[in-house]
């Protein structure tokens, strides 16, 4: 069974077993059995198809554990000094993440923006937007450049020699074919009992109900404080897989999955030779077919043979000696869900021998409330395609790029804070090593601004 098929399968049943864990009891019921009230709820979680979620990762050292491992004793004279020098800049670094996505509004196939920054002490070292909307990819970088900068994705495509248009595909008609809920579906939710049994048993014991129960949230800068019953989760990343193996394993028996896959597969077919939307990829009819016979077969055939193989690859992991660091991985979870059974947070605490990290997953908004960011104005965008044959923008760009980077980067708050950090915690240090890191401070930040000017007149300004 070759691995293009491997691929599908798995995509396929993955999703539907997604959709099993849904437990057939009453509210009451939910809530009183804390693995049940997760599952449930990351379900209802999952079916929503407008979200603005934030993400706040942070990561710090375990000093003790960094000195124990002689860590900093090639980097120092006082090895506990440079951990504490080093930890108490590295703790004031975030990476923040703001994604809102829209899979529901009047005609819009979809639309999404993604906001990424960087802060150090609470003040944006850097910050962008990434935005994806029908056919059209956008990024814009306030503190260097004050327009978005974009590529439509179909005048790309036809740069690179693929004639046609994605909006000549009927995009929605094979959405739709995704998520349609016949009988055959309805076969393979109504045998949810041995994935949820899977999922039940390995989430046994491993559950702890908090008594925190109160969740912060931003909804669009506008704090807001909710109620919530929190869960705590410890789960060795590693035994992941093998209930993805344990879930596949009962996949491979289940007639009501195969015979979905099987149908859905065929509807396919029928739906690309019904739009002729093969002939976009250069293919005649009897070679799509030709293609998606052997598909067909494969399914028909081999589908015990495909499973075990994926199966076998799953159980196999945790015995990679490339993945063996992974075994010294502590995590722990935080699970927080409002009272109408949505996931509203979850808190992430890893560790990897002297490394912490703790990554926070916000829901802030769902349905109507989310909003998306895209450039709608022409003159509030540059195509990127144009940059090559116009000089003048290009020039205009580079000019106001650079600019910035000076006065909004380099001169910026949050830099002038990190350098005033770095000085004040490098005395901890042996003085000459304290010295030597304050010069080369210094010495980097002048050597960048006096390099600027000479970009500037490369580049013709």
């Amino acid at each position: 069974m070759n691995k293009k098929t491997i691929a599908i399968l798995v995509a396929v049943i993955l999703v539907v077993v997604a959709a099993l864990a849904y437990p057939a009891v009453k509210n009451y019921m939910i809530t009183k059995d804390p693995i049940n009230h997760i599952m449930y709820s990351s379900v209802k979680t999952g079916e929503k198809t407008n979200v603005n979620a934030t993400i706040s990762v942070t990561t710090e050292l375990d000093e003790k554990l960094a000195i124990e491992q002689g860590v900093f004793d090639y980097m120092s004279q006082d090895p506990e000094a440079m951990a504490k020098f080093v930890n108490s800049l590295l703790k004031k670094f975030e990476i923040l993440y703001d994604v809102n996505m829209i899979t529901e509004e009047g005609n819009d196939l979809f639309k999404m923006d993604a906001g990424l920054g960087i802060n150090y002490s609470g003040k944006v070292l850097v910050d962008g937007k990434l935005y994806l909307k029908p056919w059209e990819l956008g990024i814009k970088v306030p503190k260097l450049y004050k327009k978005s900068l974009y590529v439509d994705i179909n005048e790309a495509m036809k740069a690179e020699g693929y004639d046609f248009n994605l909006n000549d595909i009927d995009i929605r008609a094979y959405l739709d074919l995704i998520k349609k809920e016949d009988d055959l579906y309805k076969a393979v939710v109504k045998n949810y009992q041995p994935y949820k049994q899977v999922i039940y048993d390995y989430l046994q014991g491993k559950v702890e109900k908090l008594d925190d129960n109160k969740v912060s949230l931003n909804v669009y800068g506008e704090e807001k404080e909710i109620k919530a019953t929190k869960y705590k989760l410890n789960i060795d990343i590693l035994d992941i897989y093998d209930v993805y193996a344990d879930l596949l394993e009962i996949a491979k028996g289940d007639e009501a999955v195969k015979a979905l896959v099987q149908a859905r597969v065929k509807e396919f077919k029928e739906l690309v030779v019904k739009n002729k939307d093969y002939e976009k990829f250069g293919l005649t009819e009897e070679e799509f077919n030709e293609g998606m016979k052997e598909i067909e077969d494969e399914i028909a055939n081999n589908w015990d043979k495909g499973l075990e193989e994926v199966i076998s690859e799953f159980k196999s992991i945790s015995t990679k000696p490339e993945l063996a660091d992974l075994e010294n991985f502590g995590s722990s979870y935080i699970i927080a869900i409002d009272k109408e059974h949505i996931i509203r947070q979850i808190e992430f605490d890893i560790k990897s021998q002297f490394i912490n990290v703790k990554e926070v997953i916000s829901y802030n908004a769902f349905d109507k409330d989310v909003k998306v960011d895209v450039a709608k104005e022409e003159s509030d965008k540059v195509n990127l395609m144009n940059l090559e044959n116009d000089d003048a923008l290009a020039q205009e760009l580079g000019q106001e790029v650079i600019s910035n980077l000076a006065s909004e980067l380099l001169g910026g708050e949050a830099i002038e804070t990190l350098i005033s950090d770095i000085k004040a915690e490098a005395k901890v240090l042996p003085a000459e090593e304290s010295e030597e890191i304050i010069n080369n401070v210094d010495g980097m930040l002048n050597q960048m601004k006096m390099t600027l000017p000479f970009m500037l007149n490369g580049l013709g300004f």
